[in-house]
């Protein structure tokens, strides 16, 4: 009787006991934050912010978004570092509207009717 590719790949494997065997779970752990960054990185919001630093990449994006439509909604991305938040970089949101839902519902109606 002839055997299959599969058995005969089997075969040439190493024994399956090895990869049976479990690895006990590994712990969570988290690094602890240098001495040298600790006085500036407010980890638990302690500090109240006092001023926001924008780059100027994040001003031209949000410049760009709030002239294409009336709605531009977006993530800022930054870093809170001694009481200023330091803000690095946006992204736009999708802004689905009704148009987008109404040539959706148009063309599962035109493949319907193909």
């Amino acid at each position: 009787m002839a055997t299959s590719m599969a058995a005969a790949i089997a075969a040439t494997m190493p024994e399956r006991q090895a990869a049976q065997t479990t690895a006990p779970a590994a712990a969570v752990t988290h690094e602890a934050i240098p001495a040298s960054m600790a006085k500036l990185m407010d980890v638990e919001a302690e500090i109240p912010l006092a001023s926001v630093e924008l780059d100027g990449l994040v001003v031209m994006k949000i410049m760009k978004h709030s002239q294409e439509s009336s709605n531009a909604n977006g993530l800022l991305v930054g870093i809170d570092l001694d009481g200023t938040l330091n803000v690095t970089n946006s992204f736009a949101m999708p802004n689905l509207t009704d148009d987008d839902d109404k040539s959706g519902k148009a063309a599962g109606e035109y493949k319907r009717l193909i």
